[in-house]
């Protein structure tokens, strides 16, 4: 059986995109941190100006407002990142109501310090605009020009119909804010045409390579499958212990050829920023069984022994969430069986151990452990574990075949999955690799 050369995957919609408006749900952490520390200087700031500045009704009650929609946005963020959208809409709709509505208030209800408040008005905006390209991956121009185009209504009115006399630099100020604003929009959308530009690029050189490599793949594949039909055949015809050791390593070394083109086209896969994520029910329990007793075989007529978790201990709470988990089934299995192998192909004697478990900090997370009691890996090493083509050396570690890619292949769907992977060990007294995966959404 030879592969077929691979295809192009149709990306889905967006995940939480709101029509023409998307933000990239891998932008979560930074704008979980950004929102916290945003909404921590609004309110310093402000508590600092009613202090010892004049502040306008509007500024002295929109400042916490602002600060309040963005703490509520960063918890929302934390716990439901599939409303990132949403949220990171709501926040600029916010900051854009408060930026016109400080405007509005210099402009008909003048201070003392109208022209410096006009001023720093003009230097929020770009600010503004470039907070929206940053955090939106499509709709950006949309929202900054709706920002502009109230802020130019309310000047425009202001110069139509003035309240009284004003200073010289309130009017130059005014100008500014109707000219030299769309110049921001236009050269952050040239930019960000040119970055679509070469990420266009760059994901036609993928998809160039990985047909190459596919077309490659298929090619080689075919001869591999006939040594392997040639090798079981002469097989059942010699009878000799000479010929059938040869055959063994002849068998043998072709099947872990194959299993590196595997590796190797997987690993270019993963490239692909276009590759797929398939949301579906599956049951996470059912799947660790099956993963389990897949690899059990792995043990026989060694001393060592797999174990999976012991479901009895576990809450039922824990098991409805875990039998009920939404995500890429086929993806998350390849994450444990390539943890589950790789701890059985390093670990001679002892046992191999699953576990599973609910994290503190995020309940609607899983955590995998996948312990084993091998020789471990010597501590200057461990960074280098999930780097691709990178075999450990080291005179305590079993020699094993591999082509280096099973664990880099493993961090990289673990990433593409939102979730995250660290390697903790001693030498001497075995590893733990802890998966950390999102259950929902």
């Amino acid at each position: 059986m030879t592969s077929q050369p691979t295809r192009a995957i149709r990306k889905p919609a967006p995940l939480g995109s709101l029509g023409p408006l998307w933000v990239d749900p891998s932008q979560v952490p930074l704008l979980v941190w950004l929102s916290a520390l945003v909404s921590v200087a609004t309110f310093v700031m402000w508590g600092f100006e009613i202090q010892h500045s004049e502040m306008s009704a509007w500024n002295r009650f929109g400042s916490p407002l602002v600060g309040v929609v963005l703490v509520v946005n960063t918890v929302i963020l934390a716990l439901r990142s599939s409303w990132i959208t949403a949220a990171t809409l709501s926040t600029m709709v916010t900051c854009s109501v408060f930026l016109l509505g400080l405007l509005i208030q210099n402009l008909y209800f003048p201070l003392a310090s109208q022209s410096y408040l006009t001023m720093l008005i003009a230097q929020y905006n770009p600010v503004f605009y470039l907070a929206a390209f940053a955090m939106f991956k499509k709709g950006a121009p949309l929202v900054c020009w709706a920002h502009y185009g109230a802020m130019t209504l309310i000047v425009l009115s202001s110069l139509l119909w003035p309240t009284g006399s004003e200073p010289i630099e309130v009017f130059q100020a005014k100008i500014m804010l109707i000219v030299i604003q769309p110049s921001y929009i236009v050269a952050l959308s040239f930019l960000v045409r040119l970055r679509d530009e070469v990420t266009a690029k760059e994901r036609a050189a993928q998809r160039d390579k990985e047909e190459l490599l596919a077309m490659m793949s298929h090619e080689i594949r075919g001869p591999l499958q006939t040594m392997l039909s040639s090798v079981d055949l002469l097989s059942a015809k010699v009878s000799d212990t000479a010929s059938r050791r040869a055959l063994e390593r002849l068998n043998m070394v072709t099947q872990q050829l194959d299993r590196h083109l595997k590796d190797l086209v997987e690993f270019t896969r993963l490239d692909n920023p276009e590759l797929a994520i398939e949301y579906q029910a599956f049951d996470l329990v059912a799947l660790i069984d099956a993963v389990i007793e897949d690899n059990a075989h792995a043990c026989a007529g060694r001393v060592l022994s797999l174990h999976g978790p012991d479901w009895q201990v576990c809450s039922a709470e824990e098991l409805s969430r875990w039998r009920s988990a939404l995500g890429d089934s086929q993806r998350v299995r390849q994450v444990v069986n390539n943890l589950v192998s790789n701890a059985l192909k390093y670990t001679s004697r002892g046992t191999v151990t699953v576990r599973l478990s609910t994290p503190l900090e995020q309940p609607q997370w899983v955590q995998i452990d996948v312990k084993d009691t091998g020789a471990g890996i010597p501590t200057d090493q461990l960074p280098l574990v999930f780097e691709p083509f990178v075999r450990l050396k080291s005179p305590d570690l079993p020699k094993a075949e591999g082509s280096g890619l099973g664990l880099a292949i493993t961090a990289r769907l673990i990433k593409r999955l939102g979730g995250r992977i660290q390697a903790t060990s001693a030498l001497g007294h075995g590893s733990c690799f802890t998966v950390v995966l999102p259950l929902q959404r």
